[in-house]
């Protein structure tokens, strides 16, 4: 059986027995650490984790997008909100029957010439959009022009928010620590001047982490083939 996801209620409530901050026994319950700083907290250590995952093309939280392929245009929308295209294919259907052919990246300004034998078309992406080689003369009706794009997860905004459900169900445990440990780190702040330092230190270390990640992911933005010119190493 599936295991049920969590609601950020009682995930916070994890947390909170990590750090030990279950409010003291009093009625209403005082906590050190507020609902919105943990948010906070959660928010920051999913996004890193987000990063981790998608440098493992795996597919985790890849979303399929379809839109008609067009006749007159070779120039696409890509979806608000999407860093990453991990494939573009051209859908054929005939029928009951479909099938998918990927398309290859190539970034070089002549691909007519430099384009792998056999290929159909190539693509581009530029900005917010999608550029297509060349405008597809004998497609038939009904083709798909097909992104599979990295969805980056919500951030939690209220005690009903959940991880999505095409995430590793372990995840949820993953982050619970890393929120604790943040709170942790964050505590140095409440305790004088003397200790900023060490909280500024401590709020470098997870900057620079999600920066390694960050930088690790902005470095390819789609994983289809590129073709380039073959390079003659001599005899």
């Amino acid at each position: 059986m599936a295991r049920a996801l969590r609601k950020w209620s009682a995930l916070r409530s994890n947390v909170r027995d990590l750090i030990r901050d279950t409010g003291g026994g009093q009625s209403p319950p005082v906590y050190h650490w507020s609902d919105g700083a943990l948010l906070t907290f959660w928010n920051t250590a999913l996004d890193l984790r987000f990063l981790q995952l998608a440098a493992e093309y795996e597919g985790w939280g890849v979303k399929e997008i379809t839109t008609p392929l067009s006749t007159t245009s070779t120039v696409y929308d890509l979806p608000a909100g999407q860093d990453r295209v991990a494939r573009v294919l051209l859908r054929f259907v005939n029928g009951s029957t479909t099938t998918d052919v990927p398309l290859e990246r190539d970034e070089l300004a002549d691909v007519a010439s430099t384009k792998p034998k056999g290929s159909v078309i190539s693509y581009r992406l530029l900005g917010d959009k999608l550029v297509l080689s060349s405008v597809p003369s004998n497609a038939p009706s009904g083709t798909l022009l097909v992104l599979e794009v990295e969805d980056a997860p919500p951030h939690f905004t209220d005690d009903n928010s959940a991880l999505p459900a095409d995430y590793p169900a372990a995840l949820e445990t993953v982050l619970v620590y890393d929120t604790a440990l943040i709170a942790l780190g964050s505590e140095q702040a409440a305790e004088g001047e003397a200790d900023q330092a060490s909280y500024a230190t401590s709020l470098a270390r997870i900057r620079d982490e999600l920066l390694a990640r960050l930088n690790d992911y902005i470095m390819l933005r789609s994983r289809g083939v590129v073709a380039g010119r073959p390079f003659y190493l001599g005899d």
